[in-house]
């Protein structure tokens, strides 16, 4: 990539449109960017870096920094470079994210956005798309670009002075061998997890030998005590033997045991039939008894059934044959009641009528007498309507005499504010001339404090991001704190989670024989004795574990030691990190802060820093405050010098503006005095002083009418109704009257056959008939309990008969010897049982222990081979083999690169010092306990002695530096695919050599510059311009800096 125009708008100090034409310096060769310091000479290539990938070429440099503080609101801040990449010509535009200050006041936000404009005449916008196309085309990332196209201030001179450790970072950043480190790490894990399932092995085994259950014959509890006390695992051997001998005695036993306990079983069940039988005649016989008992009771109770009977057939005659009759008699006496109670009820209305009557004639008397006054009220209401325009005369003369009267006010008003304003105008003449004469310096003053204001911002953003940086180290604390406490609860979670897998697993093996008696079943073999009769299957206890819930356990254990391994390995890199962190903060700090040798620790670090800022925002508010006061100067200067020019033409309009006022205001009041003469002479004609009182008036009588007439009218109509509802009263009595004589007949005729119905039913009485008729609910009742006696007595004699039958020849049993004898036979099958269960535990436990053993020791085998094997991977890749140099696979990598960047590096190196010194890489650690690998010497060709890079002078350490700058980025570029770069910036630095070396390094870079290649050097160095003539020279102004070039 090479530049061929550069193009920047108020980006960095430069507040306008600045243009860099790099192609006036042809295709290669030096050329010089010099000028005052802080001018902007790097933010040339920040821009060519902006333009590219979006980042400025140094870390604290952020895009969102990259306006300048000197531009014009209006302005937009961007960068457009024209570049050749391979013999075609590209042109890319960006702007970054950032806020401008509106016009008329408040922020504004530009979006980040980039262009990029193909030879073919295609173009990608968008910019993050067009960092991705920049990458792509130019084959290096923005970090690839800085290292291979800038030299920066001081970065090298620290690489060449770098430890081992630290350079090794830098290798790790710049050419990615972290993965080589993981893959140490990769074998030390593996290591460590074979390790471990070494050792859970060896638990294994150990848990299951101690899980086993001596018989104290061929296994006893001191052999078992004594493999425990040694712990040696080549014992396992000699162990499976004894419990091998143990499980086939076990056995034999066992067989013997189930056929005693069947025998013994047999002898039970025959007993409990006896029982059984004799329970079951012993039952029939008392209940035989119960049903004779219950046969007298219901015989005793036959006489009380005998007089419900009675009852019973006594009012179902009254129901049958009385009932009716009397429900006939009962309905025709109420109908005769209640037509003489309507008689008797419209007898009191009709009188009650008649009175009413007499009212309403004397109320329509009074208001037909009224019919003078409402002959009155029309006369009146006629003559009020006639008057009523004239009301309205009156009223349009007021309104119009009323805005005369607010035109008169107007016009005074007018004429008053004309008299102010001339007197204003004159006196703000006077004042402007003042306050002119104090505001003359306002400009000078405000660009010296435009420069001040930039020079602290950018100080107090420096201080910004170190404090940032710092707080960035605290929370890695906190976090590395944090995972101190999980790491502990990961911990205690994987202890105890271990404690529960084992302690599970020992109960799961006591309760094999309960576990396998589940699945037995008569016929089958017991897979521990053999025997196919099981008399009395082992329980499992209440609780215990299967084994799945162990293997669930286990899982969890395993679970629990990889989250333990896992935030290990994360602390150990937190810490790590920090570490590095805090190395690089003290580096940056002191480029800001200067001299921090007082400062041990980040906490005064950040005291120092804190107090600093707090200073330079201190300077900083004042500086904007006195900002804000001069620029509203400036702009009270300009409006006053306007306001000056217009001054004078208005004080002239004002006056005659304030006569012309005058003369309308006395206009207006003429006018206003006839009208209201006019309006005050129409209002005495007439009756009432205003239109709407008349309008009151009016419609008073037109009410007082209206109600006379509807009065009149309600009386009328109240007399007719009340004359209509006596007349229909009186022909309804007369009706009810004739129902009321037939209906005293009917009653008389159903009383009668009442009467014969009670003697035909043998009631001598109403009395006697009452008290018969029983309700239908008693009457249902009285026949369910009689139908109840009549069943149980039946139910009782059938029941007497087959118990009777069924106890023929059965006598009561002594059920106490019986069960004496069955307790005797149980005793005895129990003891056998406990003994066969006690031997079939052992021998399922001690088959299931000696099965895992035998299988963990054969696993064990195959694992100590591959434990072997990883621990030689482990050692080799991480340097720690007995007797051989710490050398790490990552380092040795990176030693690789090293000695090619030092290959490089000596060709410039020898040209600058002609001859007299290159570089050495150490290939041997003086102390084989610590890691060398990237240590740096250099050789002096004059004495033939190696010596180490911190001896080298000033001027000596800046050509060792530059050199291995160079040769740094030679490798880079080959590491990036080949990539070429046609352009280079080399930043400062010169000021320490001597005229013959500065001539050697110049000559050295000019090789550098052939063959098509442009070197552009950043200095301040007054020398370098007499020997480099292509020149861009920077220069810092009150507002914003410009540049030019020389050739």
């Amino acid at each position: 990539m090479k530049p061929i125009h550069l193009v920047m708008n108020a980006f960095g100090p430069y507040a306008g449109k600045t243009e860099v034409p790099f192609s006036k310096f042809g295709s290669d060769g030096l050329f010089l960017i010099c000028g005052d310091t802080g001018a902007g000479k790097t933010t040339i290539f920040d821009a060519i870096t902006f333009a590219l990938y979006g980042e400025a070429s140094g870390s604290t440099r952020t895009p969102e920094s990259l306006r300048s503080n000197f531009a014009d609101p209006s302005e937009k801040t961007y960068v457009e470079l024209t570049f050749s990449h391979k013999g075609k010509i590209y042109r890319v535009k960006r702007n970054p994210r950032y806020q401008r200050p509106k016009k008329h006041g408040g922020m504004t936000a530009e979006t980040a956005d980039a262009a990029l404009l193909f030879p073919d005449g295609s173009a990608v916008s968008g910019f993050r798309a067009v960092t991705e196309k920049v990458e792509e085309l130019m084959g290096i990332d923005c970090r690839q670009f800085r290292q291979t196209s800038m030299i920066a201030q001081g970065e090298f001179l620290k690489l060449l002075l770098a430890g081992s450790g630290e350079r090794s970072e830098i290798f790790r950043r710049v050419f990615d061998t972290g993965v080589y480190r993981r893959m140490q790490e990769y074998f030390h894990e593996r290591e460590q997890l074979l390790g471990r399932q070494m050792e859970e092995n060896a638990r294994s085994i150990m848990q299951d030998a101690l899980s086993a259950q001596p018989d104290g014959e061929a296994f006893t509890e001191d052999m078992q005590e004594q493999f425990k006390q040694k712990n040696n695992i080549s014992l396992t051997e000699q162990l499976i033997g004894r419990i091998s001998e143990s499980i086939l005695a076990d056995g034999k036993q066992a067989e013997k045991l189930s056929e005693a306990a069947g025998k013994t079983k047999n002898s039970v069940i025959k007993l409990n039939g006896k029982i059984k039988d004799a329970e079951q005649a012993n039952r029939l016989l008392e209940e035989l008894g119960k049903v004779r008992a219950h046969d007298e009771e219901l015989k005793s109770r036959l006489p009380l059934m005998e007089k419900d009977i009675e009852r019973l057939e006594n009012s179902g005659r009254a129901h049958s044959i009385v009932f009716p009759a009397q429900q006939a008699y009962m309905r025709e006496k109420e109908e005769a009641g209640r037509l003489s109670l309507a008689v008797s009820q419209l007898e009191k209305k009709i009188l009650a009528l008649s009175e009413h009557k007499e009212k309403l004639s004397e109320v329509l008397a009074a208001e037909r007498a009224k019919e003078p006054r409402r002959v009155e009220l029309a006369g009146r209401i006629s003559n009020l309507k006639e008057a009523m325009p004239r009301y309205e005369k009156v009223k349009n003369a007021e309104k119009t005499a009323g805005q005369l009267s607010e035109n008169a006010k107007s016009a005074a008003e007018a004429r008053r504010k004309s008299s102010e304003r001339l007197e204003k105008l004159k006196k703000q003449q006077a004042d402007d001339a003042e306050g002119l004469e104090r505001l003359k310096n306002a400009e000078a003053e405000k660009v010296a404090c435009e420069n001040d204001s930039a020079v602290q911002k950018k100080k107090s953003a420096d201080l910004k991001n170190l404090l940032a940086k710092i707080r960035e180290i605290h929370n890695d604390k906190a976090g590395i704190a944090k995972l101190g406490k999980s790491h502990k609860t990961a911990e205690d979670a994987f202890k105890e989670a271990g404690m529960e897998a084992d302690g599970a697993e020992a109960v799961f093996l006591r309760e094999q024989a309960g576990i396998m008696a589940q699945n037995l079943s008569e016929g089958k073999p017991c897979p521990v004795c053999g025997s196919t009769v099981h008399p009395k299957k082992a329980q499992l206890s209440s609780g215990a574990p299967d084994e799945a819930y162990v293997r669930k356990l286990k899982a969890e254990h395993e679970r629990c030691r990889n989250e333990l391994e896992s935030i290990s390995l994360t602390m150990k890199a937190a810490n790590a990190r920090l570490e590095s962190n805090v190395k690089n903060l003290r580096s940056y700090a002191e480029g800001i802060l200067g001299n921090i040798d007082g400062c041990r620790v980040v906490g005064q670090l950040e005291a120092k820093a804190g107090k600093e800022l707090e200073m330079s925002c201190g300077k900083e508010a004042e500086l904007q405050k006195r900002l804000t006061v001069l620029q509203e100067k400036c702009r009270k200067k300009a409006c006053v010098e306007a306001r000056q020019k217009e001054t004078l033409g208005l004080v002239e309009s004002a006056g005659h503006e304030a006569e012309k006022r005058q003369a309308e205001e006395n206009s207006a009041r003429e006018a206003l005095r006839v009208k209201q003469a006019e309006a005050e002479a129409m209002r005495g004609a007439l009756e009432f002083p205003s239109t709407e009182e008349a309008e009151k008036a009016l419609s008073s009588f037109e009410k007082e009418l209206t109600e006379s007439k509807d009065a009149l009218e309600n009386a009328e109509q109240a007399c007719s109704k009340s004359e209509s509802e006596i007349s229909a009263s009186e022909a309804l009595l007369s009706d009810n009257r004739a129902k009321l004589e037939t209906q005293t007949a009917r009653q008389a005729g159903k009383e009668k056959i009442y009467g014969e119905k009670l003697a035909e039913a043998g009631f001598n009485s109403e009395s006697s008939y009452a008290a018969a008729l029983l309700p239908q609910e008693a009457e249902a009742g009285l026949r369910k309990s009689i139908d109840r006696y009549r069943d149980d007595c039946a139910r009782t004699e059938e029941a007497a008969m087959r118990l009777e039958k069924s106890a023929e020849g059965k006598a009561p049993s002594d059920m106490d010897g019986l069960t004496h004898q069955l307790l005797q036979a149980r005793e005895e099958e129990k003891d056998e049982e406990s003994a066969f269960n006690s031997i079939s535990v052992r021998l399922s436990v001690n088959r299931h222990c000696a099965g895992r053993i035998k299988k963990a020791f054969a696993e064990r085998k195959a694992l100590n081979t591959e434990y072997e094997t990883a621990l030689d991977m482990d050692r080799t890749a991480n340097g720690s083999l007995a007797g051989r140099a710490r050398l790490s696979f990552e380092e040795f990598v990176q030693a690789a690169y090293f000695s090619r960047i030092l290959q490089q590096a000596n060709i410039r190196l020898s040209e600058m010092t002609a001859g007299r010194y290159i570089f050495m890489r150490k290939t041997e650690a003086d102390d084989r306990r610590v890691h060398f690998g990237l240590d740096l010497n250099v050789f002096d060709n004059y004495n033939g002695l190696p010596r180490d890079v911190k001896s080298l002078s000033g001027g000596e350490s800046f050509k060792a530096s530059l050199a291995l700058a160079l040769g740094f980025s030679d490798v880079v570029q080959n590491g990036s695919g080949g990539v070429r770069i046609e352009t280079m910036f080399i930043d400062e630095g010169f000021g320490s050599l001597d005229d013959e070396s500065r001539r050697q390094a110049i000559a050295t870079l000019s090789k550098l510059a052939g063959g098509g290649r442009l070197v552009g050097i950043i200095s301040h160095v007054t020398e370098l311009r007499e020997q480099i003539d292509r020149q861009i020279v920077v220069r810092r102004c009150v507002d914003g800096s410009t540049l030019k070039l020389v050739k």
